[in-house]
């Protein structure tokens, strides 16, 4: 018979909620440190081509005059300089640009040459673009926290009553609290099966949110791949494993039920 182990069940909670959390940080700081990126490109100066081999005219902006390596100082000085950027990420600096804003920016930003409004204009607008995606993300991120405190105030109460009905379910039980069990985890079961669906929407409502493609990991697939538990749905496996040990509990019951009652009716039929 599977077994259920309350303790497990909250310390597997514990796992992911801090997962959860962990990712709500790194996104806060990667939009931060976007919009500080932002800010550094929009005080700069650009210059304004006049063509014919005339020299460049500055375009007056504040701050520095943007070249290609002026540029990369301040993407390295925010983006770059997030504190996991080496672990999520571990890309070059060409590399990142093309992946945050697409492979023409980037290849107009690495060069050495000065930036023209036209690339100044492209560049942040590709920035509020990425700055919009941690937004999203971020929204979603808490829409998981609060998927995830639903569901352990579901499982935890539940896994400890299973383990209690389990305790006290034995040859010697009496006859009125094996019924009151086998009443009890049916309660039990549509508890879980309400928490399936709804579990189930909320990832399938995610991954509308944030419009993924098929083939993109979803949100637990990305938060928990990393995380110390036996499966990347961790609030599912928790639930087929409390599903799976209602059923072995309700079999137990209701065997030890019609044995008690066959008993009986074999003794009241005795002269």
């Amino acid at each position: 018979m599977p077994i259920i182990d309350p303790a497990a069940v909250e310390t597997r909670f514990d796992a992911v909620e801090q997962s959860v959390s962990e990712e709500c940080r790194r996104v806060v700081a990667e939009r931060e440190a976007l919009q500080a990126f932002a800010e550094r490109v929009r005080d700069s100066q650009t210059v304004q081509p006049t063509g014919h081999g005339a020299p460049a005219t500055t375009i007056s902006a504040g701050g520095f005059s943007a070249t290609g390596d002026q540029i990369r100082d301040a993407y390295e000085a925010t983006f770059m300089s997030v504190s996991h950027y080496d672990e999520d990420y571990g890309e070059s600096y060409a590399q990142s640009l093309a992946a945050e804003f697409g492979p023409d920016i980037a290849a107009a930003v690495v060069s050495d040459g000065q930036l023209t409004q036209a690339h100044k204009q492209a560049l942040l607008g590709a920035v509020e673009g990425a700055v919009e995606r941690r937004e999203l993300l971020g929204d979603v991120l808490g829409d998981e926290q609060d998927s995830l405190q639903e569901a352990r105030e579901t499982l935890c109460p539940l896994a400890a009553e299973l383990d209690e009905i389990s305790r006290s379910t034995g040859p010697n039980c009496p006859l009125g609290m094996l019924d009151a069990h086998d009443a009890r985890l049916g309660v039990l079961a549509e508890k879980c099966d309400r928490l399936l669906d709804g579990r189930q929407s909320a990832i399938v409502a995610q991954r509308r949110t944030l419009t993924l493609p098929v083939d993109e990991p979803d949100i637990p697939s990305y938060v928990y791949h990393s995380v110390a538990v036996e499966s990347t749905y961790p609030v599912l496996a928790t639930l087929a494993d409390c599903t799976e040990r209602i059923d072995a509990l309700q079999d137990e019951v209701r065997a030890a039920l019609d044995r008690q009652r066959g008993g009986r009716v074999e003794l009241q039929g005795r002269p």
